[in-house]
C-alpha cells in the first residue's frame, strides 16, 4: 500500500475536530496534525486575501483517498476546500511497522 499524506485547512477548530474523528472513525486515516493560526494567501475575485487558517495534515493509504476526498467536499463549509495528498513514506522501518500494525488491529 503506497502512504500518503494529506492536507486541507479550516478557520474553524470545532469543524476540524469533527472532520477528523468522522475518518478516524471510518478507518480512513491513521492519524491527523493540527498546525494552528498558519497564514494563508490567496487570489480571490481578482484579489490577494490573507486569512489565518487551521492547517490539518493526515496520514492515509492510496486505496482511502477517494474517500476522504468525497466526506471532505460533503463536510466542508468552503467553496472549494483545499484536498492536497503527497505519496510519502510513513518514517523508519520501525515506525512504518508500528503504524501499519495498528491500522490492521482497527480495520
Amino acid at each position: 500500500m503506497k502512504e500518503y499524506v494529506v492536507y486541507t485547512a479550516i478557520n474553524d477548530k470545532d469543524w476540524g475536530d469533527e472532520f477528523v474523528t468522522t475518518l478516524l472513525d471510518e478507518k480512513l486515516i491513521t492519524s491527523a496534525t493540527f498546525f494552528p493560526e498558519v497564514e494563508v494567501m490567496y487570489g480571490w475575485d481578482d484579489r490577494v486575501q490573507v486569512d489565518k487558517e487551521i492547517k490539518i495534515m493526515m496520514k492515509t493509504y492510496e486505496d482511502k483517498l477517494s474517500q476522504i476526498e468525497e466526506i471532505l467536499f460533503k463536510m466542508h463549509p468552503y467553496i472549494v476546500p483545499e484536498f492536497i495528498a503527497i505519496e510519502a513514506s510513513f518514517g523508519s522501518p520501525e515506525f512504518r511497522l508500528k503504524v501499519t500494525d495498528k491500522i490492521n488491529k482497527n480495520m
